[in-house]
């Protein structure tokens, strides 16, 4: 049981939105950007409350407009009830002119359309772990908690593999059980109690009675409880630390998937939260190994950790900005692989390139620095660690601090990567600016200086002469061939840098770029540096105010 896909009108910030979440399916954006929004109204329709009209106020509307009339569909891959979607419907009935919320749901293929009923909804619920973690809400018994759950789940395999003899036993040993409990208060309270309810029932034809049982005879595993210990000794959960709350959460969180994959669909706010780098890792290996045993998480992040490059078609960008209208509203950017393919074909002429192939490139360059960049507002697109290093240095000292900014660069491991990732970052609509050495002094990578050139300037050039223009830059050698000729000094500044930290020549060129970035005054800076930092500036700028992009 997976989500196909999520359609939102006019739910908060969400004026019109769809989502095609993977079985692993990551929404990044900035606070604000409308992530947890998504989560809600997956939640409204999902979750475990019925949405009625009280479920919802005018802030819950888009452009807190009442008139604008809520619909969140969910539509469902192929199951054995055949639904095809639920979905929630909230506006203003044209009759009583009072707001009126509906649930509903459609099968596949037939056009009826029914209110959903109490076993669909929960066979069809979502698990939502929100970023305030209630580890004692999903303790509880509801059939919407985490122990719920795994209660309900136990029960019905304990039916299926039981027989009637065990049952009997079982009865028979909770019966000498209730009785070696039933101290003197007890029956003393169950007495008095039986007597109480008597009296209130005189005047009925039902004879009803009261026990006490020490397990639900139609639930073996309603009791179930998870007790902490802590250096041996018990311990309620309210005496826990958040950060140890929400390890158990997540542990049994972890158990549950694994034990039962495929059940539920997972909603998770920030699983990040108290977690250590390493820890966030091992969490992300975890969803994925879930994910392939069928158990389909969405979850709203802001580590580097939770996306992965190989897998860019599992990550949903989120962000909030001025609509045609002038209003603010949220739209989520989704790349389909196969599309991604295609385009791929087009832009190469390679009509051998598949999928895998995309997946494979992209797993063999992905690390947590190239992850990080769907976390930005603007990206820089270099080689390698040199100009990675070195710009966000010059930059910040020329008043464009890229951190504040959201600016991050990003090292491709060599130019013969640079027109796949700017045709990926395109895909996700994100502004970009690439810096390339065009190696002519080593007549070098000359197919990658064709690829780029044409898309970037729109000829095929096999040796591109140095140039600062507004959406790259390139060098007819190289970075360090540029500062030789543009830097006084700077052969003596490389001798240093090399003596300093003990160095080889032509070798870790990013730390002797890294020491000279750092030792220059701003008004020693280079002007090609200058020039290309204010390019990259006014891009910045552009797309900020909405001139870059269409939204």
């Amino acid at each position: 049981m997976r989500i196909s896909r999520i359609h939102i009108k006019n739910y908060r910030s969400l004026r019109n939105i769809d989502i095609y979440p993977k079985g692993l399916c990551a929404l990044v954006g900035e606070n604000n950007a409308g992530k947890s929004n998504i989560l809600r109204a997956l939640n409204l329709v999902l979750g475990e409350a019925y949405p009625s009209a009280r479920s919802l106020d005018k802030t819950d509307f888009f452009n807190n407009d009442i008139c604008n009339s809520i619909l969140i569909e969910v539509y469902f891959e192929d199951n054995e009830e055949n639904v095809e979607k639920i979905f929630l419907k909230a506006g203003i009935d044209e009759e009583t002119e009072a707001l009126k919320v509906e649930l509903k749901m459609k099968y596949r293929g037939y056009p009826d359309e029914y209110y959903v009923k109490k076993d669909i909804k929960e066979k069809y619920g979502i698990i939502h772990i929100k970023a305030i973690r209630d580890l004692e809400r999903h303790l509880g018994q509801s059939s919407w908690t985490l122990l719920g759950k795994i209660s309900r789940l136990l029960n019905e395999e304990f039916s299926n593999v039981s027989d009637e003899s065990t049952r009997i036993e079982i009865d028979r040993l909770y019966q000498s059980i209730k009785e070696k409990l039933s101290i003197k208060k007890f029956k003393l309270l169950e007495k008095e109690l039986k007597e109480a309810l008597s009296s209130q029932l005189l005047r009925t034809e039902h004879d009803i009675k009261l026990d006490f049982q020490p397990f639900d005879p139609l639930d073996y595993y309603k009791t179930l409880q998870l007790i902490p210990k802590e250096l041996g000794e018990i311990k309620e959960i309210s005496q826990l630390g958040d950060g140890t709350k929400n390890m158990i959460l997540l542990a049994l969180f972890r158990a549950y998937a694994k034990t039962f994959p495929g059940t539920s669909i997972i909603a998770i706010e920030e699983p990040e939260i108290y977690l250590h780098p390493q820890s966030c890792k091992s969490l992300y290996t975890l969803f994925r190994e879930l994910e392939d045993k069928g158990t389909q998480i969405i979850l709203t992040t802001h580590h580097p950790e939770f996306v992965d490059l190989e897998y860019f078609d599992e990550i949903c960008v989120v962000r909030k900005s001025k609509d045609k209208d002038g209003l603010y509203s949220t739209s989520v950017t989704q790349v389909d692989i196969n599309s991604f393919v295609e385009k791929r074909r087009r832009e190469t002429g390679i009509h051998a390139i598949t999928s895998e192939s995309i997946r494979q490139f992209l797993r063999n360059i992905s690390n947590s620095e190239a992850n990080k960049s769907f976390f930005s507002r603007f990206i820089v697109i270099v080689e390698g660690n040199t100009e990675k290093f070195a710009l966000p240095i010059y930059a910040k000292k020329l008043g464009f601090d890229f951190d504040k900014r959201s600016v991050e660069v990003v090292g491709v491991n060599g130019k013969n990567q640079i027109d796949t990732f700017i045709s990926l970052y395109e895909e996700f609509d994100f502004p970009y600016y690439v810096i390339w050495d065009g190696d002519k002094d080593k007549q070098k990578d000359v197919e990658a200086n064709r690829r780029i050139t044409r898309r970037l300037k729109g000829e095929e050039i096999d040796w591109p002469e140095t140039e600062i223009a507004e959406k790259f830059a390139v060098f007819e050698n190289n970075w360090e061939d540029e500062f030789s000729k543009n830097l006084p000094g700077y052969d003596t500044l490389v001798e240093e840098a090399m003596k300093i930290y003990g160095l080889k020549k032509d070798r870790n060129k990013e730390i002797v770029a890294k020491y000279i970035a750092n030792k220059l005054a701003k008004e020693e800076i280079p002007d090609f540096i200058v020039d290309i930092v204010s390019k990259i500036e006014a891009l910045w700028e552009g797309y900020e105010n909405g001139k870059a992009r269409d939204v």
